[in-house]
């Protein structure tokens, strides 16, 4: 673990040496005929967590420091009549100390870019976030997700960064065409074994499930992962998206193995989606669709998984009320062979003293299924720099379907902690 938290700092270091004779953070001079402008950034924090319910056997989310470095640095021409082009260097780690495992680091970003009025593109270890609404996130499938914390809504605990080719071409004013390229496919992380989200920690046989392994790259492309969105922005505001991506299934679906074990199965699949937003003044319209072909499905642990056709959809509808008051309200549906499974959900946001307190409750519920999910927080802003969260996830779920959201986390309960600290 020393050796990859190493190689991670390594990588913001060598950021850093590159522009070593450059002004300091956010200042810009002239050099050629090229300006350059460098920002350096950060963030430390730790998290705890005590359990509400759940196995009495099982440790809750131990508690963990981390620290996260991210450094940014653009070129631009000085020239007259030169203006347009930009190069970007970028990159960001994370150490992580856990009281359980250790330590890790990770590459969060290690980018390198170009972009000007015609065309863009960015090049190494990256998020790409696609979608319009909050919650499941149906179509945000270009990143694998990190199940350890099935519960957090903060990206940079949700999403793994992968190694791939972005590249964007402005085909006018109001619409952009992006293609993605990534040579090896990641893997989803899952919790360790017997913690409290182990996602088969209530089996009575107690089955170990293999830590899940990133594919190799090879020449054929055999496990890339590729596709393409394309976007437009009619007048009034109505922004559309229309997007394909061919990849390995993100869905959790054990099998047997050999040695009478179990592992994440993963398997290539196609998903298609849509998505739209429309602003009214106070009120915003938004909509996820994603149809998935040969996804991977299970109906029963038991059972092998068999490739079907999946709908899903997401309705959302976010009120403002004046300045410091947000209401989000949504509805989500799966339509699967054997079954259609709905939620709503209902997101209350309002600051307070000046937006030195923000409170803000999520309330996740299964219509016709048993999910239940209440998550209440409370972020307190000790300085500009400093914040303080306070936060429950108060989980009811039920076995009725495997498809429910959440199947595997049902009776997790747990307060979480966490202060960060940004610089």
């Amino acid at each position: 673990m020393w050796c990859v938290l190493g190689a991670s700092i390594a990588t913001v270091a060598f950021t850093t040496r590159v522009w070593a004779d450059g002004p300091k953070s956010g200042a810009r001079v002239p050099r050629s005929n090229w300006e350059k402008s460098s920002d350096l950034s950060g963030e430390f924090g730790a998290i705890t967590s005590l359990p509400a319910a759940g196995p009495s056997n099982s440790s809750v989310n131990p508690s963990r420091a981390y620290l996260l470095l991210s450094r940014d640095s653009t070129l631009d021409p000085s020239r007259p009549n030169i203006d347009r082009d930009r190069f970007l260097f970028s990159g960001a780690v994370r150490g992580v100390w856990d009281a359980d495992s250790g330590v890790e680091g990770d590459i969060r970003k290690l980018l390198m870019g170009y972009s000007n009025d015609v065309f863009s593109w960015d090049f190494g270890v990256q998020e790409i976030a696609w979608g319009e609404t909050f919650g499941t996130e149906i179509l945000d499938i270009v990143n694998p997700r990190d199940y350890r914390d099935p519960l957090a809504q903060d990206f940079k605990w949700k999403r793994i960064p992968i190694a791939a080719i972005s590249a964007k071409i402005f085909l006018s004013r109001n619409t952009t065409t992006q293609l993605i390229y990534t040579p090896a496919a990641k893997a989803s992380r899952l919790p360790a074994a017997g913690s409290f989200f182990d996602p088969l920690s209530g089996d009575p046989n107690g089955i170990f499930v293999e830590p899940p392994s990133d594919s190799p790259w090879r020449a054929d492309g055999a496990f890339s992962e590729f596709g393409g969105r394309i976007s437009h922005l009619f007048p009034g505001g109505f922004d559309v998206a229309f997007l394909y991506y061919n990849h390995f299934n993100r869905n959790l679906i054990f099998v047997p193995t050999v040695t009478g074990t179990l592992k994440l199965f993963s398997d290539r699949m196609q998903t298609y989606g849509f998505s739209f937003s429309k602003g009214f003044d106070a009120i915003v319209l938004r909509n996820d669709f994603s149809m998935s072909d040969g996804e991977p499905i299970q109906y029963q642990l038991t059972e092998s998984p068999q490739k079907e056709s999946l709908l899903r959809n997401v309705t959302e509808l976010d009120i403002s009320i004046g300045n410091r008051f947000n209401l989000g309200l949504q509805w989500q549906q799966d339509v699967y062979r054997r079954e259609t499974l709905n939620w709503m959900s209902v997101r209350i946001e309002r600051d307070w003293w000046k937006g030195k307190l923000n409170s803000t409750i999520l309330i996740f519920r299964g219509l016709g299924n048993q999910d239940f999910w209440v998550q209440p927080q409370l972020a307190v802003s000790v300085s500009d720099a400093a914040r303080l969260l306070l936060q429950a996830d108060l989980v009811r779920g039920g076995q009725d379907s495997q498809h429910t959201f959440l199947n595997y986390w049902e009776s997790k309960s747990r307060y979480r902690f966490q202060f960060e600290y940004r610089f």
